[in-house]
């Protein structure tokens, strides 16, 4: 065998080797990525509700790379309109490398808007405590709704707090006015056309995700009732811990 066969043979594994390389799949990082903006102007929160990135679902490699991704979002609180947040995108390289991936676009601006302007501010009032002692206790006031300092709802929590309270005032229709006295714009006409007899119940925060999806519990329990009903908030050591859904006339 002369020189040049030998050389075309030890040749031949690389040239065919490169050829057989398939070039790396794109994943765009940012691509479909939305972000959830709760809470109010100059106060909102930004999280990531998802990112939907298509990738061969067969391909195990390519879904432990997508599940390696990890988000960071600067700044992500304390946001008004106009403000723009960066979001960046980290993931596992190794693992990028072994499913024949490269990853694009790991960074993205988003600009702030259409955050509710609600006028905000704390007020301090004088008031008797369960011993009939002065006491001074501080409220936010947002959109003329008081709430406790104390209380340490997150933004999302007292957006969803305001919209009920606004909700019980945009509807006091809804009550039968010759029906006994005592706070009837607190109460909310359920909207079930048969006839319930539903007690008054507690949701717990600690027995659901979140705060907002207990007050969503109570609020789903006296809504679909016939019954009036209000939700009321449950405190312990100044802390909410949970709703309590009442029912008019127990």
């Amino acid at each position: 065998m002369n020189r040049k066969k030998i050389f075309f043979l030890l040749l031949a594994p690389l040239l065919f080797s490169c050829r057989g390389k398939q070039p790396p799949v794109k994943i765009d990082a940012t691509k479909n990525l939305e972000m959830e903006i709760t809470g109010f102007n100059e106060n909102a929160e930004a999280t990531i509700e998802k990112n939907e990135i298509p990738y061969d679902k067969n391909d195990e490699t390519m879904e432990r790379l997508i599940d390696s991704f990890k988000y960071k979002i600067q700044p992500d609180s304390g946001l008004k309109n106009g403000d723009v947040v960066t979001v960046t995108v980290t993931y596992d390289k190794s693992i990028a490398e072994l499913a024949n991936a490269e990853v694009v676009n790991t960074k993205k601006d988003i600009r702030i808007d259409g955050l509710d302007g609600k006028k905000r501010e704390r007020i301090v009032l004088k008031e008797k405590n369960q011993d009939g002692e002065d006491v001074l206790k501080s409220y936010d006031v947002i959109d003329d709704v008081k709430i406790p300092a104390d209380w340490k709802m997150t933004e999302e929590e007292k957006q969803r707090y305001i919209d009920y309270m606004n909700d019980i005032k945009n509807n006091s229709e809804n009550v039968d006015l010759h029906e006994d006295s005592g706070g009837n714009e607190d109460w909310k006409k359920g909207k079930s056309e048969k006839q319930t007899r539903r007690k008054s119940t507690s949701f717990m925060i600690d027995e659901y995700k979140d705060g907002i999806s207990a007050f969503d519990a109570a609020e789903e329990y006296g809504k679909y009732s016939s019954q009036y009903y209000r939700i009321e908030k449950i405190m312990q050591d100044g802390k909410l811990t949970g709703y309590r859904c009442v029912f008019k006339g127990e």
